[in-house]
């Protein structure tokens, strides 16, 4: 094979590689503007619920605290999660997404995905553990090292938005699974390959719950 056919060849395959990466990106992006239009669509459903007597009658749950809600709620259950049903939000990092159920690698395309073992914001002292992308698909975590203490985290899940703050970013051996478990409080882990583009490690972000509201 000569120069010009190879170089004809690289070309082409780099066309082609380039082609694919788009449409991956635009499958990605419709995938998570799916989700999000069905997650805010159930919010709106929950603001407005069908009110079964008269018209002038208020919605009892509607004049609900939040803090009883959260007392009397019975606490969800991780198999029962669907993708979309908990949205993400990271101001600092202008991070907007939705959580789809689980780590593999086809559900990590989509968006942050909800660890197979965490349990659910609605869990007292639970720990909420979500990975994603750093450098590849959407990259929902590319720049959580900039995060810091104080920093706020979002998770809209059941009509409810919890608010994390941010205690620390920490590096670990990629095989060290303690970062998922119980820290004593109402937690939430976030979790990504580090350093960019290696897998040798995870960085790890922790924050606190310290407030709850209803949406």
């Amino acid at each position: 094979m000569n120069r010009q056919v190879l170089g004809s060849v690289l070309l082409i395959t780099g066309i082609l590689i380039l082609v694919v990466a788009v449409f991956q990106y635009r499958d990605i992006r419709n995938a998570q503007s799916e989700m999000l239009a069905a997650h805010e669509q159930s919010t709106k459903e929950a603001e407005n619920p069908v009110i079964l007597q008269e018209d002038n009658v208020q919605s009892e749950l509607a004049a609900v605290p939040t803090q009883t809600v959260l007392e009397n709620k019975a606490v969800s259950k991780r198999e029962d999660y669907q993708n979309g049903q908990m949205t993400i939000g990271i101001p600092k990092l202008e991070v907007n997404a939705a959580v789809v159920s689980g780590t593999a690698i086809e559900l990590l395309k989509k968006g942050p995905g909800l660890y197979e073992s965490s349990p659910m914001p609605d869990l007292d002292g639970g720990n909420v553990c979500i990975a994603g992308h750093r450098t590849t698909y959407g990259a929902w975590f590319r720049h959580v090292d900039k995060l810091e203490e104080g920093d706020e985290i979002t998770l809209d899940y059941d009509d409810i938005k919890y608010i994390y703050q941010v205690e620390k970013v920490f590096i670990v051996d990629k095989k060290d699974w303690s970062i998922t478990e119980p820290v004593g409080y109402s937690s939430l882990t976030l979790t990504s390959c580090h350093p960019l583009r290696s897998s040798k490690q995870r960085i790890v972000v922790r924050g606190k719950l310290i407030g709850t509201s209803n949406l």
